[in-house]
Parts: structure tokens; C-alpha cells; sequence
């Protein structure tokens, strides 16, 4: 039962015959209406005070999640980017070996394609002077 409502019974039959209560029970009515508004105001403030409560420890722990999500990502980022720079270096210290060892068989087919070429055209000279040779030779002995 409410404080309100206890007051109106105490006020309605406290005794006071036909003018209603006597002015002790009318007193004791508007304390107990009184104490009463002060109780409900009392826990209505306790009950704002825990909601904030709540709504602050949610957005505490809302903000401490965010964080830590965050954290994370941010670990996993530089993660990520150490492990592209190590692939990349991998993969330019590969490419330029592979240049490298194009340059030496490109440039060993072109030392053998020379020594081939020099063989060639001393064997033709030897052949050409051979012939000469013969040729005067045969045009001596004629």
C-alpha cells in the first residue's frame, strides 16, 4: 500500500468523530504521506544512479572491446606487412639471380658462337691456302 493512500485511511478513520481526525492523527497522516515521498524519491534517485551505472559499465566495456579489436587488427596489419616485405625481397633477390644467370648463358652462347665462328673461318683459311698451295705447287711442276 502506498504512503499516500495510508494517510488518507489514517486521515479518514483516525477518530475525530464527525470532523473527521483530530489534529495528532492528521499530523501522523502527513508524516507517513510525507516519509513516504521521501522514500519513493530516495529510491527513484538509487534507481537513476544504477541505470548510469549500468549505461557506464556497458560503454566501459564497449570501449575496452573496441580497443582490443583494434589492438588486434593492428597486430595483424603489421604482421601482414613484414611478411609482404620478407616475400617481396625473396622474390627480387630470386629475380635478379634469374637475370644474373641469363646474362652468363647469354653471354656464354655468345663466347661459344664467336669461338665457333673464329674455328670456322680459320679452318676456311687453312682450306683456302691449302689450295693455293696445291695450285702453285701443280703450276711449278708443269
Amino acid at each position: 500500500m502506498g504512503s499516500g493512500y495510508a494517510g488518507y485511511l489514517l486521515r479518514s478513520e483516525g477518530g475525530g468523530g464527525r470532523g473527521g481526525a483530530s489534529l495528532p492523527v492528521r499530523g501522523l497522516a502527513a508524516a507517513i504521506e510525507i516519509g513516504g515521498g521521501a522514500y519513493g524519491l530516495r529510491e527513484q534517485y538509487k534507481s537513476i544512479q544504477d541505470r548510469a551505472a549500468g549505461q557506464t559499465d556497458a560503454l566501459d566495456w564497449a570501449t575496452e572491446a573496441r580497443v582490443l579489436n583494434q589492438q588486434a587488427a593492428w597486430r595483424g596489419l603489421v604482421s601482414n606487412q613484414d611478411l609482404y616485405r620478407q616475400q617481396m625481397a625473396a622474390n627480387h633477390r630470386q629475380y635478379a639471380q634469374d637475370v644474373s644467370e641469363a646474362d652468363d648463358s647469354s653471354a656464354s652462347q655468345a663466347a661459344s658462337g664467336v669461338g665457333r665462328g673464329a674455328s670456322l673461318q680459320i679452318g676456311a683459311i687453312d682450306r683456302g691456302a691449302g689450295l693455293e698451295l696445291r695450285g702453285n705447287r701443280e703450276r711449278y711442276e708443269a
